[in-house]
C-alpha cells in the first residue's frame, strides 16, 4: 500500500473546511481507515483517494440543495441523526466493507408519530413545514435530557 502523498492531505484539508467537517476530521479519518488511524497524515493512498471522492460528492450536493422541500427533509435527518435514530449498515461488498445509512428509525418516528403518519418523502412541501416544526420539539426536547 501507498501511503498518503502532501498534495492529498491538502485536498482533503480544503474539502473538510468547505463542507465545514473540520471539526470532525479525526471521526472521518476513522471511519474511512476502517479504526486504524485518526490523522490524514496516516492514511493510505487509496484511502485518501476515497475519501476525496466522498467529500467532493459532499460538497457538491449540499451546494445544489437548492429544493425547499429537500432542505425541510435534510433539516429533519440532520436532527433525528445527531439524536442517533439513524444508524450504519455494514454491508460485505465483493470482500469489502461498505457503510450504508440506515434510516428505519427515522422512518418509524415519522410514520408512527409525524402529524399525518406517513412516510417522510411523501409529504410535500406545503406539509414538510409542520412536520419539521414537530421534529423541532422532539429534537430541542432531547437536547435538554
Amino acid at each position: 500500500m501507498n501511503p498518503v502523498n502532501k498534495s492529498q492531505i491538502k485536498i482533503i484539508h480544503t474539502l473538510l473546511n468547505k463542507a465545514k467537517l473540520m471539526d470532525s476530521k479525526l471521526q472521518i479519518v476513522h471511519d474511512i481507515s476502517l479504526g486504524r488511524v485518526e490523522s490524514t497524515k496516516d492514511l493510505w493512498f487509496d484511502e485518501a483517494a476515497q475519501l476525496i471522492a466522498f467529500l467532493n460528492k459532499s460538497t457538491d450536493h449540499r451546494q445544489q440543495t437548492t429544493d425547499p422541500k429537500q432542505r425541510m427533509i435534510n433539516s429533519i435527518i440532520a436532527m433525528a441523526h445527531e439524536m442517533g435514530w439513524i444508524g450504519e449498515l455494514s454491508i460485505v461488498n465483493g470482500g469489502g466493507l461498505k457503510k450504508k445509512k440506515d434510516y428505519s428509525g427515522l422512518h418509524a418516528w415519522v410514520e408512527k408519530y409525524g402529524y399525518l403518519k406517513k412516510r417522510l418523502n411523501a409529504y410535500n412541501e406545503k406539509e414538510l413545514p409542520t412536520l419539521v416544526t414537530q421534529m423541532q420539539q422532539v429534537y430541542s426536547g432531547w437536547l435538554r435530557k
